[in-house]
Parts: C-alpha cells; sequence; structure tokens
C-alpha cells in the first residue's frame, strides 16, 4: 500500500478519499509535517504551496534529502507564475490550482504513485528543457478559472521567461476589426490608449497579418502612425505581433516591443501563443454581432454529455492533428495529402464517429458509447494507417498524426474541463511527447 503524507489545513479534503486505497498520514503544520518526512519515508507528498505562512516547497526539498524517489503535489489557492517556475525547477510531479474537487485530487494521487521511478534528466535527455518549462507553466494556465488572473500570468510568463519588458495583450472591440490592448506590462497610459489598430490598416506601410507573427521593424525615438493618430516609441528595434487563433477564430493578439531580435526564442513563442489561445477563448472574450460568441465544440460536448448521462451510456472525444515534419511543405502535395486523410478518416470512422474539421489540419471527434480503451484504439489504429502513407517513399514530406482522447466522466464532468483537458494533452502530444 502506497503511504501518502498530505500537508493542509483542509484535512476534511482525506475524508472524501476511498477507505483502505492508501495509507494518507495528515497533518495541518509545516513542523509536524517535517517531523513525519524525517522520521519515515513516503512514497508521495501532496502540500500546499503556502501553509503556516512557509512555503511548503520548502518541505519538498527537506521530503527529497531523505527520499530522493517521493511523488510530489502541490496545492495552490493562487497560481502565480513565481511559485509555477519555482515548482518546475524542483521538479515537482503535478500542481493543481483551487478550486478543485477531491475527485481531481484522488485522480493525481493515483496518477503519482503508478508513476515509474525518477529518472535524471528530461527524458533520458531527449526533451527541451525549455519546452518542458512553458509546458508546464501553461498547464497551470488551463487550471486557472479567473480572467484578470489568467492575464496577469501570461503577462508573467512573456516578462520573466521570455524576458520581455514590455508586452500587451490586444483584443477586439465593437466591430472586431480595432485592437485595443487591454492588459499590458510596462507600457504607459498615453500609450496604451493612441495605439489602437485595425490589421488590415498598414503600419509603417506593413500590414499586420491575422494567420502569422507580424515583425515590424522600427527605430529608437521613431513616430509610428496608427490610424488617425501618431505614437512615440522609443528603446525598442521591433513590434511583434502574435495572433492568438482558436477553432479557425481571431481572439486577439500578443504584442512584444523588444530591444532586439531574439530568434533562439522564435520556437517558444509560437508554441507560448498558440497555447494560450484556447484559455483565453474559454472566457468568451470573442465578440460576435455586440454578443457572446459561445464555443462550438464546448456547446457539442456539453449536449452530447447530457444525452450520454441520460442513457447511463459512455462517451469519448478526441483531438488530431497533421502534423508536417518537413519545415516547407509543397501547397499542392498538402492539399493532395489532406483530401487522402479525409478520406482515410470518413473511411476509418464511417457512421459511428461524429467528425467536425476545425482546420485543414485539425479535427474534433465524437465517440458515442465508446469507453477511453475503445476511442484510443481506433485513434491508433487511424494514426498506423495515415503513417504507413508516406513512411517508405523517398521524395515526399513526412506527415505524422498525433492525437489526445478523453472519455466522460473520466476527465471532468463539465464541457470546459473536458475541452480544456484535450487540448492539453493535444499540445502535450505535439510539442512534449514526441521529443
Amino acid at each position: 500500500m502506497k503511504k501518502i503524507l498530505f500537508v493542509s489545513d483542509e484535512l476534511e479534503l482525506v475524508d472524501s478519499f476511498p477507505q483502505g486505497q492508501w495509507d494518507i498520514v495528515s497533518v495541518s503544520t509545516l513542523a509536524e509535517a517535517e517531523k513525519k518526512a524525517e522520521s519515515d519515508v513516503f512514497d508521495c507528498l501532496l502540500t500546499e504551496l503556502v501553509i503556516d505562512g512557509k512555503s511548503g516547497l520548502d518541505l519538498i526539498k527537506k521530503a527529497r534529502v531523505k527520499n530522493p524517489q517521493i511523488r510530489t503535489l502541490i496545492l495552490a489557492k493562487q497560481a502565480t507564475l513565481h511559485s509555477a517556475l519555482q515548482s518546475i525547477q524542483l521538479r515537482v510531479d503535478a500542481y493543481l490550482v483551487r478550486p478543485f474537487k477531491a475527485k481531481q485530487v484522488m485522480e493525481k494521487i493515483q496518477e503519482l504513485c503508478s508513476l515509474k521511478e525518477k529518472t535524471e534528466g528530461f527524458s533520458a535527455g531527449k526533451t527541451d528543457p525549455m519546452m518542458h518549462s512553458l509546458l508546464e507553466i501553461t498547464r497551470i494556465l488551463y487550471q486557472v478559472n479567473d480572467f484578470e488572473l489568467a492575464c496577469e500570468m501570461i503577462l508573467d510568463t512573456y516578462n520573466e521567461f521570455f524576458k520581455y519588458e514590455k508586452v500587451g495583450l490586444a483584443f477586439p472591440i465593437e466591430e472586431r476589426d480595432r485592437f485595443v490592448f487591454l492588459k499590458s506590462r510596462n507600457l504607459n497610459e498615453e500609450f496604451i490608449e493612441s495605439f489602437t489598430f485595425n490589421p488590415d490598416n498598414p503600419i509603417q506601410g506593413k500590414k499586420i497579418s491575422k494567420e502569422k507573427i507580424t515583425r515590424i521593424h522600427v527605430k529608437e525615438q521613431v513616430q509610428i502612425k496608427i490610424e488617425n493618430s501618431a505614437v512615440i516609441v522609443d528603446d525598442i528595434s521591433a513590434i511583434c505581433f502574435y495572433p492568438l487563433r482558436f477553432h479557425e477564430e481571431l481572439i486577439g493578439f500578443v504584442v512584444l516591443f523588444t530591444p532586439e531580435d531574439q530568434p533562439e526564442l522564435s520556437t517558444y513563442l509560437d508554441v507560448m501563443s498558440t497555447q494560450i489561445a484556447p484559455v483565453l477563448y474559454s472566457f468568451d472574450m470573442v465578440k460576435k454581432d455586440g454578443n457572446s460568441y459561445e464555443n462550438i465544440i464546448s456547446k457539442i460536448i456539453r449536449d452530447r454529455v447530457h444525452e450520454a448521462r441520460l442513457m447511463l451510456n459512455p462517451i469519448s472525444f478526441a483531438v488530431f492533428r497533421i502534423v508536417y515534419q518537413d519545415q516547407f511543405v509543397d501547397s499542392l502535395r498538402l492539399e493532395d495529402a489532406i483530401r487522402i486523410y479525409q478520406n482515410i478518416f470518413r473511411e476509418t470512422f464511417q457512421d459511428e464517429t461524429d467528425l467536425i474539421w476545425l482546420s485543414v489540419d485539425t479535427i474534433f471527434a465524437i465517440f458515442p458509447f465508446k469507453d477511453l480503451f475503445m476511442a484510443e484504439s481506433k485513434a491508433n489504429q487511424l494514426k498506423e494507417k495515415i503513417e504507413r502513407i508516406y513512411i517508405h517513399e523517398e521524395g515526399k514530406s513526412s506527415f505524422s498524426l498525433k492525437y489526445a482522447c478523453i472519455s466522460y466522466p473520466q476527465s471532468g464532468e463539465s464541457s470546459t474541463d473536458i475541452i480544456n483537458n484535450l487540448w492539453l494533452k493535444l499540445f502535450e502530444e505535439i510539442y512534449f511527447m514526441q521529443s
């Protein structure tokens, strides 16, 4: 039986855990926890981020002196980038942000107890440490339920992780073709009020792309004309506009003001913008005709889960994305590949699965009456079939299929839980698991 040390001032949480599954030692103070960790060996340590006004991370450090293999879980009342980075540096195994349910904690304990012994390095040296840290930060972002806090953490990430001092999050207003800074760091009020832009109107003679990054190079102390006004920009050499897109909708832009180009960060910045888009989208920031624009996938999930609950049937969901291994893909070959893939999807799933193409390379699938094992088996069958197409053909671009599957109710009870978990698993598969 796995032995667990639970350190919290909410000891009643343990009462919700199944009896006899784990040997749980519960304490409510850091002093008690340190004594227990020193006198006994635990398989898993769950601790509040702050307990008795002190850091639970310090407890983890001390516990690892006696047992380097101990699994760790941080329970946080409020997520901050500083605590997230500290947790990542300490290789904390999991990080949960309130509000959460006892069931989520139990699932994390089960997951941690089933992990194999730790190995040195990231996946035996294969995983990019910076990418690993970035994924851990965005994993935490997916647990934040407050828009203001999510924006603050995103800005913290650009400030502290990427070292960009001046950054803004721009969102559409009214007619949706004009963008303003809703949140920003180290930009003065006059600048923020003046910097209202329409992507279709050139800045410094250059239009802002709604699909990919736009860099506008400037000189020090330059006047940039925006719409009918001009703003003064100093101490920077470029303004970078990163579009935030989700379900083919333009949500907004991350705007970076940088004193110098940092090409070595390009990949990470692309990953960051790809991952924060669904987070911001979940707060209904996208407006259409003056009304809140509902996430169609979220609505579909909610309706289908409701049907499954009434009929006492399982239901699973999946997201697939085609990944191009080559940096440059011939457009004709790409169109040909997409047609082939669409046919394979239809042939593999036939009428038993509902398919929704979110973009040319991303598809959402619903598996009614299928549990997670059945959905995973079907998805893996499709993956193998697709990847066989080009595996032996020289001179052709290499494609692969990444996917994430989850089932109700194992992966959350609400449509928001399900869709967030789906996208998080897909991002891990694309950017983390493959490396």
